[in-house]
């Protein structure tokens, strides 16, 4: 697809060679507002706790996998069995899985009680666990290493979402220790570093878990998380040999980014991928008017131009889509396989205009877009974008909304859909049926 689109994908200037263990790395990182994965479900958590915390399955990755197998494998799992249709899991855990060495957690093994323990309190204080574990009903401890899942119905997305950082598995000890995960010497975990080292403000340190379950991993030894929030400070970093990874920017670096570091730095050695679950989405309300009219949802998606969206805000690297993002693979459908419907997706702001006099909406019609600064400068400019477009295109007032993340783009606009107007951006998936979504540029 991305190859298709004229977007270098890989590394063609190095070659895979026998890893070498040791050594130490600085990369760039987000600091976290809790140390708390449950209570604060922000990315930047998941993001930052990567390196030491993990859930019981993971996904393929590498360029042998491709850029759309989402196929979960088991990680902290031996095996699992399905049984009554789907609705009860059985879950073998690994043996020996220690977690790291740190404060009063000390030669301590994940058992059965620990992974009950962490699915039962995502179920509880996490908004995404609730989500993503809605299906379920009770977690059993059948066995010291061996779980039970019920549920109310087979659920299929159950085990993608046993594999997401949100339901990661800890120490109930974590707990009675320290009566919450919010300060950093409750982060412990199973994962491939010890979180050994915290400053507020300047950076976290990471250092091999000598007891790792997965022999020979890791290879670094110490990875120093450095937290810069402005990127052309980060990439400043990275070109001076400050930092040896830069990133970050939500999901990617975007294409003028990359562009800017490639023409500084020609040595930097770039990791081009299709970015499966970074599109962007104009999410509207379709419980109140205008926008319970598809006709109208159909003039503003006239009144956008993809083309132009890729070619200035995503630098060239982006990929056009339809209604199924491309990471999706064989059940994405590209716009000669639309038939009729294909028409949509066209800019034609004219003829949007022409549908809204028509469908009654005049001229002028205010309009709330809703966002966060949550995700950094990025999403902001791109709010700022759309606002513009939608004022030039299609004649609308728009004011821009723009809030904080934690306290209400994440709980309110993002997990209840509560906006009070009509327009919001990002919007990748929706979990009220009310919502409908116009596509924007998949992002590679």
């Amino acid at each position: 697809m991305a190859a298709e689109a004229g977007i270098p994908l890989g590394s063609p200037s190095t070659a895979p060679g026998n890893p070498v263990s040791g050594g130490s790395i600085r990369i760039l990182a987000l600091e976290p507002k809790s140390f708390d994965f449950h209570q604060f479900v922000s990315y930047r958590n998941q993001t930052t706790g990567s390196g030491w915390r993990e859930p019981l399955f993971t996904f393929p990755y590498g360029p042998e996998f491709g850029a759309t197998n989402f196929g979960p494998l088991p990680r902290l799992v031996e095996s699992w069995s399905l049984e009554d249709g789907g609705k009860t899991v059985d879950i073998v855990l690994k043996k020996g899985v220690m977690y790291q060495n740190k404060g009063p957690i000390q030669g301590l093994e994940m058992t059965a009680e620990d992974v009950k323990f962490s699915l039962d309190r995502s179920l509880e204080l996490s908004s995404t666990g609730k989500s993503q574990l809605k299906s379920i009903t009770s977690v059993e401890v059948v066995e010291p290493y061996k779980v039970r899942i019920n549920q109310a119905a087979s659920f299929g997305p159950l085990f993608v979402n046993l594999g997401q950082q949100y339901n990661a598995i800890f120490p109930e000890k974590s707990i009675d220790e320290f009566g919450d995960l919010v300060s950093f010497e409750s982060a412990v975990g199973t994962g491939p570093w010890t979180p050994t080292e915290y400053s507020p403000g300047s950076f976290m340190k990471l250092e091999r878990h000598a007891d790792y379950w997965n022999e020979g991993l890791p290879y670094i030894d110490v990875v120093e998380e450095v937290f810069i929030s402005d990127y052309p400070a980060a990439d400043a970093a990275f070109r001076s040999g400050q930092l040896d990874i830069t990133a970050i920017d939500t999901d990617c670096m975007s294409g003028e980014r990359y562009q800017a570091i490639k023409d500084n730095a020609p040595d930097a050695v770039p990791t081009i991928f299709p970015d499966t679950a970074n599109a962007r989405a104009l999410t509207v309300r379709n419980d109140k008017p205008p926008f319970d009219n598809a006709s109208v949802r159909q003039a503003v998606s006239l009144g956008i131009d993809r083309q132009g969206w890729i070619d200035s805000v995503l630098g060239g690297f982006g990929i056009n889509q339809a209604f199924i993002n491309p990471g999706h693979g064989k059940w994405w459908r590209d716009f000669d396989q639309l038939g009729d419907k294909a028409k949509w997706f066209k800019f034609d702001p004219a003829e949007g205009k022409r549908i809204l006099a028509e469908e009654g909406v005049e001229e002028g019609l205010k309009v709330v877009l809703d966002g966060t600064s949550g995700y950094g400068p990025r999403i902001e400019s791109e709010l700022q974008l759309m606002g513009e477009s939608l004022r030039k295109n299609l004649g609308f007032d728009v004011q821009l909304n723009i809030t904080e993340y934690s306290s209400n783009f994440l709980p309110n606009v993002w997990g209840k859909g509560d906006y009070e107007d009509s327009l919001r951006l990002p919007g990748r998936w929706s979990r009220r049926q009310r919502l409908a979504h116009i596509c924007l540029p998949f992002r590679d």
